[in-house]
């Protein structure tokens, strides 16, 4: 006969489970927010935008190592002992916006800077950019709920992740006591003593008894 205590064990754990899981997806939500904020904030504390004359100006200078030539701005990259650091302690990448100057590359070679035209990315590799950093995070966290999730189905509740899911249940009422056992005195007599130990412990931990670990019975078949 299944525990009746079950039904409201399995009630405490459903409500569990709901509590677990709002919880879980608050934690993700926050997370997600978390690392946005700090992505956000190593873009802005890395890039800083700059005039085109000033850009001239730190070419003429000779503080200028290297020059990406994007579709619509150049990123310039000072040398390490001009660079400026951020909060992160990492150096500051200049932009500004592209000017059509046809003697920006006589200017550039004259003062020895490295620059590039950057190749616009092609449409596969936006959409595997974006499948990346966007999309395959959200696959995981999913992967990842509905395993805790199943767990947590199982075990009863968000800590009974790995324990067993086997029910509980009690043995009805035998009616048999030790009067109904003919013979076998001696082993009969240890045996209450065992069940005396167990509704009356003080009677012998008083005299220094101990409770123990186990009983081993041993018969013919059938007298289990």
């Amino acid at each position: 006969m299944e525990n009746p205590n079950n039904d409201r064990k399995n009630k405490k754990n459903n409500k569990n489970n709901r509590q677990g899981f709002g919880i879980i997806i608050i934690t993700t939500l926050i997370t997600l927010l978390l690392v946005l904020f700090l992505y956000q904030m190593r873009q802005d504390s890395q890039y800083e935008e700059i005039t085109y004359s000033k850009f001239l100006k730190m070419v003429e200078e000779g503080k200028v190592e290297k020059v990406v030539i994007d579709t619509n701005r150049l990123e310039i990259t000072l040398k390490e002992d001009e660079a400026d650091k951020n909060v992160l302690g990492m150096a500051t990448t200049y932009y500004t916006g592209r000017v059509e100057d046809e003697e920006l590359p006589s200017k550039l070679y004259k003062a020895d800077v490295e620059y590039e035209q950057k190749i616009p990315d092609s449409t596969s590799a936006i959409l595997l950019n974006i499948f990346l950093s966007i999309v395959l995070p959200f696959i995981l966290i999913f992967i990842m709920l509905s395993f805790v999730m199943q767990k947590m189905s199982k075990g009863g509740g968000m800590m009974g992740v790995g324990k067993s899911n086997a029910k509980m249940y009690v043995e009805k009422e035998t009616g048999v006591t030790f009067k109904d056992v003919a013979g076998e005195d001696e082993a009969k007599e240890s045996l209450q003593e065992v069940v005396d130990f167990l509704h009356n412990p003080g009677k012998y931990t008083g005299i220094g008894a101990k409770l123990p670990k186990g009983a081993l019975l041993v018969g013919p078949p059938g007298t289990g």
